[in-house]
């Protein structure tokens, strides 16, 4: 199997001309988040996949997917081996609840089920005590939580169940055809880049109080890529000049050069670095928000910062 380090190469892979469909459009093409948080984009292979619900089981055409989720059940031993971590918290050997306790914050959001189960029902109050900490601990609340089965959505339904598939091959235009182990699979979603926006950002929008709302929703599974070019001069100001990448003759602003195009998502976000060119899914819950970084507001400017977003998910 290919490393998964391998996989960050892969976030613009675009199927050859020659894999048209029948009738001239191009087939789908999915992208498969990995644990780990890397991403491969190409299209899944063979045509359609078995599953097994709690109704019977299922053929479903790959033409028809939009989504898979795959649940933990697809990785019973590091199952099982969290189920083991969460009963070492009561050991008597306080490097074994040391280390216990270290592993379950390293397996993240795989093993929150079980810390929260615990936390509530175990019978040990050692164990419940810690996985109380753990639950409560900062950032847990905001895990991305995996189910425990499959959850599929189609163009036609969505259900609950088991994926029948072992491994997944996927054909990406650089490399053939990659297998890839369902239980180093996150999630598989249908992969559309959208159509890209233009904006400018002026000296007036400075991150002191006079953001540009570009109105963008980011959420989950959304990436962004952003360019920038183009000049913005303060003349009351220095008559200095700036360009998207600021310029540290200026200074920092948290440990950013001053002057450079930043982000965030939402007023409340966390401010990000943007400058001349972005790509990423910066979290966070709101619209995506644009400025200079510079401690200015009311002076004359010339110049904007041209700003190109686009969207794939």
């Amino acid at each position: 199997m290919i490393r998964v380090a391998w996989f960050a190469l892969l976030l613009a892979a675009v199927a050859s001309p020659g894999e048209q469909g029948a009738e001239g459009a191009p087939p789908a093409r999915h992208q498969l988040r990995l644990r780990g948080g890397s991403l491969l984009v190409g299209r899944i292979e063979p045509q359609e996949f078995k599953a097994t619900t709690g109704f019977g089981s299922l053929t479903v055409p790959i033409a028809d997917l939009k989504r898979i989720r795959f649940g933990r059940r697809a990785d019973p031993e590091r199952m099982e081996r969290v189920r083991k971590l969460v009963e070492d918290l009561g050991s008597a050997n306080p490097d074994r609840r040391q280390s216990a306790r270290a592993s379950l914050e390293e397996e993240g959001a795989f093993a929150m089920p079980d810390i929260r189960r615990a936390a509530v029902e175990h019978a040990d109050p050692e164990v419940k005590r810690v996985c109380g900490e753990l639950v409560a601990a900062p950032g847990a609340q905001e895990l991305d939580v995996p189910p425990d089965d499959d959850v599929v959505d189609t163009v036609r339904f969505s259900f609950v169940g088991t994926i029948n598939e072992e491994a997944l091959r996927v054909a990406v235009a650089e490399l053939g055809t990659v297998t890839v182990r369902r239980r180093d699979v996150v999630e598989v979603r249908i992969y559309r880049p959208l159509e890209s926006q233009r904006y400018d950002v002026t000296g007036d929008h400075t991150y002191v109080g006079n953001w540009l709302d570009t109105g963008i929703p980011m959420r989950p599974g959304l990436s962004v890529k952003i360019r920038a070019e183009g000049s913005i001069l303060y003349p009351q100001w220095g008559n200095y000049t700036f360009r998207p990448d600021g310029s540290t003759n200026m200074g920092m602003i948290d440990n950013m050069p001053m002057g450079t195009l930043v982000g965030r998502v939402g007023e409340s976000g966390a401010m990000f670095r943007v400058g001349s060119s972005y790509f990423g899914n910066p979290g966070g819950d709101g619209t995506l928000q644009l400025s200079v970084l510079v401690q200015v507001r009311g002076q004359q400017s010339q110049g904007t910062y041209r700003i190109r977003v686009e969207l794939e998910e």
